[in-house]
């Protein structure tokens, strides 16, 4: 990920910044527990997450950043960036993977133990308790009593008087994909605006998947000159012809 634990030493201290860096290690380790017992093939790699800089301005705020690894014990290497004349800090040990393909293993896998998965069941906008157990209704006319109830939507399904819809924030990306034949180490992401965000992806083919130009859904009259300024910028440093795909995707910021 980008930037936050500067910002986070600076407004929540020392203990909220290493809950996150907890969180993070502990995803990590999860992942590959569940990876190796079920044998699951979703394309991941190890490889460093590497955050790098191209302006003064931008690595001032990533200077503040290694303040803030060395106070919280976060190992990383200062490195130069093969593109852009950037440099940065590279955390190794961490992980590339295709979530679609890592979704798909965990539903095949439960369905094989049992688990009914039921797919086009929207779930309203409630949530109620019968007998201290979660109640929530799906498609307006089913009810359904469970020990537990997890909400794992990109944007929080059951609002309950939080009022998400004024404390969210839609963000929406373009990402373009090259097919290529080597893979170099690294997931890259900038700093500062414009976002750009580099990985590979290994496979029967191999992919340089290239996202940013962020912007705020519902303010943007061009997207599809975003997706032109990020195939340019593949042009130049990477010698890329046009790519095989293109897509966007949304993401949601908090107010926090």
């Amino acid at each position: 990920h980008s930037d936050c634990y500067g910002d986070l030493l600076t407004r929540q201290g020392e203990a909220a910044a290493m809950v996150l860096y907890d969180s993070q290690i502990q995803a990590l380790r999860r992942f590959r527990e569940i990876t190796k017992e079920l044998e699951l093939d979703c394309g991941q790699i190890e490889t460093p997450a590497i955050l790098y800089g191209r302006t003064r301005e931008e690595l001032n705020a990533i200077e503040a950043e290694k303040v803030a690894y060395r106070k919280l014990g976060i190992p990383f290497q200062e490195v130069i960036i093969p593109f852009e004349a950037g440099s940065g800090t590279a955390v190794a040990d961490q992980i590339g993977f295709n979530a679609a393909r890592y979704v798909h293993g965990l539903a095949e896998y439960l369905s094989g133990k049992g688990v009914r998965i039921y797919e086009h069941s929207q779930v309203e906008d409630q949530l109620n308790f019968q007998d201290g157990h979660p109640r929530v209704l799906a498609n307006g006319q089913w009810t359904i009593d469970a020990s537990h109830v997890i909400i794992a939507s990109g944007y929080p399904a059951i609002d309950d008087g939080a009022r998400f819809d004024f404390r969210l924030v839609p963000q929406r990306s373009q990402a373009l994909a090259w097919p290529v034949e080597a893979l170099r180490d690294g997931m890259y992401i900038s700093q500062g605006e414009p976002i750009r965000s580099v990985r590979y992806a290994p496979g029967a083919m191999n992919w340089l998947v290239i996202a940013g130009e962020s912007h705020r859904v519902g303010f943007e009259s061009d997207p599809v000159g975003r997706q032109a300024a990020l195939a340019s910028f593949a042009r130049e440093e990477f010698g890329v012809g046009e790519p095989a795909y293109t897509w966007s995707a949304q993401d949601y910021r908090t107010a926090d």
